[in-house]
C-alpha cells in the first residue's frame, strides 16, 4: 500500500490508539468495554474530528467490511489527503458498514468534516486489516510507502490541531498527552 504523509502519520498513532485502549492496568483485554463508551460520547467528540481525527476514529474500529470489489477505492484513499477524497456514497459503495454503526455514520455526516473523517477512518481501518490476519499476525502485502510529498506540503499546521485537540481534551478532563 501507498500511503500519503497524511496516513503515513495517522496509521502508527491508530493502531497505538487501539492498542492503548485494549488492555487495563490489570492486563485484561478490555477493548470492546472501552469502544462501546467511546461510541457513547460520539456527539461530544465531533469537534474533534478535523482536529484528531486518531482521537475519535476508534469510536468506528470494526464498523466496516471490505468486500474484494470495493479493495481499489479504499486503497486509493491512503495515497490521498483530506480534500482529495471521493465523496463519501462513493466510499460507502465500497465498504459494508455494519448496522451498529450506521447511526454513528449518520451522525458524523451532519458535521462539516464528516465525509473527510469518514474516508479517514475506513482508510485506516483498512490499512489495519491488511496488517493483521485473522488471528492478529501479520498480512504479506508489498509493505507500505510513503508518497513522495516532501515534510510541509499540503499539510494542515499539525502543531495548531495538536494544541486544539489537547486544550480540548483538558477541558474535559483528561491529562494532557504532551508538555507545553
Amino acid at each position: 500500500m501507498k500511503l500519503s504523509d497524511y496516513f503515513f502519520e495517522l496509521d502508527e498513532s491508530y493502531r497505538a490508539d487501539l492498542d492503548d485502549l485494549r488492555f487495563d492496568s490489570d492486563g485484561r483485554d478490555v477493548l470492546q468495554a472501552r469502544l462501546k463508551d467511546k461510541r457513547s460520547q460520539l456527539k461530544a467528540l465531533l469537534p474533534l474530528i478535523g482536529l484528531d481525527p486518531v482521537l475519535v476514529a476508534p469510536v468506528f474500529h470494526g464498523a466496516f467490511e471490505f468486500p474484494a470489489g470495493g479493495h481499489q477505492t479504499v486503497a486509493d484513499l491512503l495515497g490521498q489527503y483530506p480534500g482529495e477524497f471521493a465523496p463519501w456514497q462513493e466510499v460507502a459503495a465500497a465498504v459494508t458498514v455494519a448496522a451498529w454503526a450506521q447511526p454513528l455514520v449518520n451522525t458524523v455526516l451532519a458535521d462539516a468534516h464528516g465525509e473527510d473523517f469518514l474516508a479517514t477512518v475506513v482508510a485506516l481501518e483498512f490499512a489495519l486489516s491488511r496488517r493483521l490476519g485473522p488471528r492478529g499476525e501479520q498480512a504479506d502485502d508489498e509493505g507500505d510507502e510513503r508518497d513522495g510529498h516532501e515534510d510541509g506540503d499540503d499539510r494542515d499546521d499539525s502543531d495548531e490541531g495538536e494544541q486544539l485537540s489537547e486544550d480540548y481534551l483538558e477541558q474535559q478532563g483528561f491529562d494532557r498527552r504532551s508538555s507545553e
